[in-house]
């Protein structure tokens, strides 16, 4: 019998997890979950919103949904447009962010681009090729590339390699 109640409650636990982790060729997601969130395909596009963290990887990765936790996305192609509550972790070879993200950017790829749209209410530590800032960084600025321009308002220090 103990076993019995062991297992349903380890089921009730871990269900609504399971529901929240997806993988596909082409993935595009829409309405509210509850719960962090993990999506793995070819093609995946987060238009609705995530109350937890999302996971994300695949070859090309848009969000333009709201992410209230933590985002962290390895893709080839990355866009970022929706809005971020907490931090943002992102790898990939082409990456572009013209979010609002309310804490913290790490970025690291080939071509990396902070569009004169985007907000980062925290530090940014950007790694890349190509880095190119025009948004706006609410703390402190760390970028590393072999070429790097900056045209957006960083409100805290600036380092450069």
């Amino acid at each position: 019998m103990r076993r019995l109640v062991l297992v349903s409650v380890l089921c009730l636990a871990v269900g609504p997890a399971a529901s929240a982790q997806e993988a596909g060729c082409s993935l595009i997601k829409t309405g509210a979950f509850h719960e962090d969130l993990y999506l793995a395909g070819d093609h995946v596009d987060l238009r609705g919103e995530a109350r937890g963290d999302a996971f994300i990887a695949g070859r090309t990765v848009a969000v333009d949904g709201l992410v209230q936790g933590d985002l962290a996305v390895g893709s080839g192609t990355i866009l970022l447009r929706g809005v971020m509550g907490d931090d943002v972790r992102v790898a990939g070879q082409i990456v572009t962010v013209d979010a609002v993200i309310h804490d913290m950017l790490i970025v690291a790829g080939e071509a990396v681009r902070v569009s004169a749209g985007a907000q980062v209410g925290g530090r940014a530590w950007i790694a890349g090729r190509r880095v190119d800032i025009a948004g706006q960084v609410g703390g402190e600025l760390r970028a590393a590339g072999a070429r790097i321009r900056i045209s957006g308002v960083i409100q805290g220090d600036v380092v450069l390699a």
